[in-house]
């Protein structure tokens, strides 16, 4: 499958990836308040900093089977971290493990999330906060900006989400990957029929009555993604714009795999447009 070559090549890159931490990005330990696991999460701070201005910041979340190297290190050709930072200099990249490979945000998950958010934060003025997600990543990074801490969430400007769910119980039962039903299991300790409340306290759209007006959101899907179906994405849409969101779908051809880096600079540009833009 496309996803799994993918990974194998960014699983590949590690060793380069971890080299490059040294020169322009931040590689940190940190001890979680959730239950004092120990942790990494990666910084790569805006390339140019401008007397007292205030800078956006992208946190991104990586895909099952990943972890916080992602976006440094994938694509090959040029990363996601390459192509947001090279299109505005002025942004901070914040990649968070956020547990396992597949913690499909777990309360942990989001504890960790949110720690790394305000470790960054009391070194850089960040004014504006971007959530980045890719599969996994984009079902996290969505129901984190319905249901983050109110000091976050007053940041948040808006959601990437590339090939991502709103409900992770019908994501359970309708894709054709089979490693995703046995992690969520081991995420959330159960099959959605055993904590169905489990299940819709972690999905994006049994928690849209928590997204703060003003939020933006960047939805794209692959046409023939058997992983996450399009009409995964089709629906968010359908009910963020009943819910009177600002909201864009885009639909590109292929599987499921990460997207071209010219859909997240496309997506950030978005979120962080004025409205009307």
């Amino acid at each position: 499958m496309v996803l799994e070559r993918q990974l194998a090549v960014m699983r590949s890159s590690t060793v380069i990836g971890d080299a490059l931490l040294s020169d322009k990005i931040l590689r940190r330990t940190f001890a979680s308040h959730a239950d004092g696991q120990m942790d990494t999460y990666a910084f790569q701070p805006p390339s140019f900093l401008a007397g007292t201005k205030e800078y956006p910041l992208v946190v991104y979340l990586h895909g099952m089977g990943s972890n916080y190297l992602e976006p440094f290190v994938t694509p090959n050709e040029q990363t996601i971290a390459d192509a947001i930072s090279r299109k505005d200099p002025y942004v901070g990249i914040l990649s968070c493990n956020y547990r396992k490979d597949a913690s499909w945000g777990s309360d942990a998950a989001y504890s960790d999330i949110a720690q790394n958010i305000r470790l960054v934060q009391q070194e850089f003025p960040f004014n504006k906060i971007v959530l980045v997600g890719t599969s996994m990543g984009a079902c996290t990074a969505l129901t984190f900006a319905a249901t983050a801490p109110k000091d976050i969430q007053e940041k948040i400007a808006g959601v990437v989400a590339m090939e991502g769910a709103g409900d992770l119980a019908k994501l359970y039962y309708e894709t054709s990957h089979k490693g995703i039903a046995p992690s969520m299991i081991c995420a959330f300790g159960g099959r959605p029929d055993m904590i169905p409340d489990v299940y819709k306290r972690k999905s994006f759209l049994f928690n849209l009555q928590g997204v703060p007006a003003g939020m933006r959101f960047y939805l794209l899907g692959a046409k023939q993604d058997r992983i996450v179906p399009f009409s995964f994405q089709e629906e968010i849409r359908r009910q963020l714009e009943t819910a009177r969101h600002t909201v864009r779908l885009e639909a590109i051809e292929g599987q499921h795999g990460v997207p071209p880096v010219s859909e997240y600079v496309k997506g950030v540009d978005f979120v962080l447009s004025k409205p009307g833009g």
